[in-house]
C-alpha cells in the first residue's frame, strides 16, 4: 500500500487514488471532532503555521537519530521518549479501504515501550484538551494498523497487534508545556458503526452521551463551591436579620 499526503492541500492518496475523507474531516463530519468555525482565520493560519513547526520537531525527535529538538514542545517530549520508549515512529501514513471508501490519517507516534508493549499518541497545540475526539483519533488508527496484516505501508511492515495504551501529548500553547494524558480505546464496534455510517452516507449517532471526565470533575466541584457559599450567605442574612431586629428595638 502506497500512502502520500499533499501537505499544501492536505489530501490523501493511496495506491495513486485520492482518498474518500481523511479521519480528521471524518470525525468533524460525523460531530466527533471540536467546532472551531468560530475562530477567526486569521487565528487559525497562526496556529497552523506555529503546530507545523511543531510537529515537525516532534516528528524529528523519533525519527532522527542523535536530534536535538528546537522547541520547548519538542524538548519535552524527547525526554518523554527516553523514559519511556525503547524505540518509536513519528508521523506515520495509515490508510482503510474497504467497498470503495478510502480514508487516510497520519498516526503522530507509534511506540514499543521499554516494556516491549505497544503505544499509540497523538500531539495537540490547541488551548483546550478534547478528550474524546483524540481518543476516536488514536483508536482509529490502532484499528486501521490492526488490519494491515501482512501488507506494508510506503514499503514499511508494521506488525500491529494493537495498542496496550493510548495517550494524548497536549501542549500549552503559549508555554509549550507538556502534559501526557492516558486514553480510553474506543470499543472497535463504534468505530465500526462510524465507518457504516459514513459508506452508507448516513450521519454517526453516539451510542450514548459521553461526558468527559475533567468536565465532570469541574461540575462537581463548581456545585460544592456553590453550595458553600450558598450555606455562608444563608448565615450572613441570618446575622444580618438579628442585628436589623436590635438596631430596630433601639
Amino acid at each position: 500500500m502506497r500512502v502520500t499526503l499533499n501537505e499544501k492541500d492536505h489530501v490523501y492518496t493511496v495506491d495513486g487514488e485520492i482518498a474518500s475523507i481523511s479521519v480528521t474531516e471524518l470525525l468533524k463530519k460525523h460531530g466527533l471532532a471540536p467546532d472551531y468555525s468560530g475562530v477567526s482565520a486569521a487565528t487559525k493560519e497562526k496556529s497552523a503555521k506555529r503546530g507545523k513547526q511543531v510537529h515537525e520537531d516532534l516528528e524529528k525527535v523519533l525519527n532522527t537519530a542523535d536530534y536535538e529538538p528546537k522547541t520547548e514542545q519538542g524538548k519535552q517530549f524527547m525526554e518523554w521518549v527516553s523514559d519511556n520508549l525503547d524505540c518509536g515512529v513519528g508521523e506515520q501514513l495509515l490508510a482503510y479501504v474497504q467497498d470503495g471508501l478510502i480514508i487516510a490519517g497520519t498516526a503522530d507516534v507509534l511506540g514499543i515501550t521499554k516494556q516491549g508493549e505497544l503505544i499509540i499518541g497523538d500531539h495537540k497545540n490547541t488551548a483546550k484538551f478534547a478528550r474524546e475526539y483524540v481518543s476516536w483519533q488514536v483508536s482509529i488508527y490502532d484499528y486501521f494498523l490492526r488490519r494491515i496484516g501482512e501488507e506494508k505501508i510506503n514499503g514499511r511492515k508494521l506488525s500491529w497487534c494493537g495498542a496496550s495504551a493510548f495517550y494524548c501529548f497536549h501542549y500549552n500553547p503559549e508555554s509549550g508545556d507538556m502534559t501526557v494524558y492516558t486514553l480510553d480505546k474506543i470499543p472497535d464496534l463504534e468505530i465500526e458503526r462510524l465507518l457504516e455510517c459514513e459508506k452508507n452516507g448516513e450521519k454517526y449517532e453516539r451510542a450514548e452521551l459521553a461526558i468527559e471526565p475533567e468536565l465532570r470533575e469541574k461540575f462537581l466541584s463548581a456545585e460544592e463551591r456553590f453550595v458553600l457559599l450558598e450555606t455562608e450567605t444563608k448565615k450572613a442574612q441570618e446575622e444580618r436579620d438579628n442585628l436589623r431586629n436590635e438596631l430596630c428595638a433601639l
